[in-house]
């Protein structure tokens, strides 16, 4: 059986970090849990609208946002969880297992910037092109030199010099 990975990537604006403490009633002498998610502004296309959405994403464990603050530009990787709560309520979360940061002058990916008066948003590209490979290119040798049998007579002139 083939493994899928349904990993996906959103790109947008840090909106709000978020701390939940909920007490531990099973065990009163452990300290409370702590759940951590964050909101985060992107846009999308819809049929020709661009539409400003907030999802908020759950961290998984492992994953923190200390090193981020509310505005930042970051690219986070999450997966889909859900499970059964009911037999008429299913809870479906978004899971961050990885983010980072995007340097508005950096080298990764593209930015989008606000829309300018004509309502169009500015696509640029954060890839610095004098330091792309110079490397010399590959190229494909011209074509084979068509070779023609030789004469009757060639073919025995070479067998006479063969030593068998």
């Amino acid at each position: 059986m083939q493994m899928i990975e349904n990993v996906h990537t959103i790109k947008g604006t840090l909106f709000e970090k978020v701390t939940r403490k909920v007490p531990n009633k099973k065990n009163p002498t452990e300290p409370d849990w702590e759940f951590l998610s964050i909101r985060v502004e992107t846009k999308i296309l819809i049929q020709g609208r661009s539409i400003t959405t907030i999802p908020e994403l759950h961290l998984d464990r492992g994953v923190g946002f200390d090193e981020f603050t509310e505005g930042d530009q970051i690219e986070v990787e999450y997966y889909v969880f859900g499970k059964k709560i009911s037999d008429t309520w299913y809870k479906t979360e978004l899971k961050a297992v990885h983010i980072k940061k995007i340097a508005e002058t950096g080298k990764q990916g593209t930015m989008f910037n606000k829309k300018s008066n004509d309502n169009k948003i500015d696509v640029s590209s954060t890839s610095d092109v004098s330091e792309l490979n110079t490397s010399p290119v590959f190229t494909v040798p011209g074509p084979l030199k068509t070779i023609t049998k030789p004469n009757k007579e060639d073919e025995e002139e070479e067998d006479d010099d063969l030593p068998f």
